[in-house]
């Protein structure tokens, strides 16, 4: 972790230069390379990256590049809208996206927490949710979900997956180990296993 803060510190000011996402992943592409020449393993380096396109994100929404806070904010009110007043659900949206940065990730964990909630009651349980680090993990959330969905119900499911998803950063991982857990192992439980080896 401190190589990881180190690096960060190092890169930062690369976002006073950027100009959009795009410039900024590319210059990311080019961290990464120089980075390879480290003695960081393979975790720290996407640790770093995911950190750095995290903080951009902050960046952008902070410095008038709103789209990302907007998508989350309309999403949020459809759905808070389902339970509550148009004012009530427009304070319950603006809170959410203070919260979550990732409306994919957002969209993924509601789909399953509201099987077994109301609208509102899942839109809370996400944002919830949103205290692991989720951001850029949509592809790890879908799959952690997917596996849990067999053993649990939706809201549970959606929990489980947010802490899971939030402990790791390497989706081939989970990828290569869950099944050879599943041989011998539920869902729930070979999932479990995979997460705590791929941390």
């Amino acid at each position: 972790m401190k190589k990881v803060a180190i690096v960060l510190l190092i890169c930062f000011p690369l976002f006073s230069i950027a100009a959009d996402r795009f410039d900024v992943r590319q210059k990311l592409g080019a961290i990464r390379k120089e980075l390879k020449l480290t003695r960081a393993s393979s975790s720290e380096l996407d640790e770093v990256i995911a950190h750095l396109d995290r903080a951009h994100f902050i960046l952008q929404d902070s410095t008038g590049g709103g789209s990302n806070r907007n998508e989350c904010f309309e999403y949020a009110y459809e759905k808070y809208f389902k339970s509550y007043s148009s004012s009530q659900a427009t304070d319950a949206a603006v809170a959410a996206c203070k919260v979550i940065d990732d409306v994919a990730v957002a969209r993924v964990l509601y789909t399953y927490a509201y099987k077994s909630l109301n609208a509102a009651g899942a839109m809370d349980l996400v944002v919830e949710g949103f205290a692991n680090d989720l951001y850029g993990k949509n592809d790890i959330v879908v799959f952690v979900a997917d596996k849990y969905y067999k053993s649990f119900d939706g809201a549970t499911t959606a929990k489980k997956a947010a802490k899971g998803a939030g402990a790791v950063n390497d989706l081939s991982c989970l990828q290569t180990l869950y099944p050879k857990y599943y041989r011998s192992m539920d869902a729930a439980s070979a999932m479990d296993k995979a997460i705590t080896s791929c941390r």
